[in-house]
């Protein structure tokens, strides 16, 4: 049966490089829930106060998630476990590519909750690798 639901998002990013303390980020949100077939739908928009001033869709399907940004910033991120995903990521100044590896991917969800936590590793344009871990509740 297909959904569509409005739904608080809670997510959570911390983000560091080797041998460095982690940031945090961590922002509340309103968004958008929708279930079709054997695919769950997130979308939201990310504030300026992130940086982005994007709209963000989150596709879960098959034990991965395609985070696909739209707006300032534009790119699509393909998080399955152990995979290497190299994307091009666009910005109002320039355009570069990064390479992700997902370390690791899990999802509990359902029609009413759920929460997805990705860990994975992002590269830029011969910069120092960023580990990640990016945490979403609703």
């Amino acid at each position: 049966m297909d959904e569509n639901k409005n739904i608080t998002l809670s997510i959570k990013s911390s983000l560091h490089k080797r041998n460095e303390e982690a940031t945090e980020y961590e922002f509340v949100t309103e968004g958008l829930y929708v279930s079709k077939k054997d695919t769950i739908y997130l979308s939201y928009d990310e504030s300026e106060l992130m940086g982005h001033d994007s709209k963000v869709i989150l596709i879960i399907r098959n034990n991965e998630v395609k985070l696909k940004r739209f707006g300032k910033t534009e790119t699509t991120l393909l998080f399955k476990k152990n995979h290497r995903h190299t994307t091009k990521y666009k910005t109002p100044y320039l355009s570069f590519n990064v390479e992700l590896l997902t370390d690791e991917v899990i999802m509990n969800l359902s029609r009413e909750s759920g929460i997805i936590e990705i860990n994975y590793t992002l590269s830029a344009a011969g910069d120092e690798e960023v580990f990640h871990n990016l945490t979403i509740r609703y």
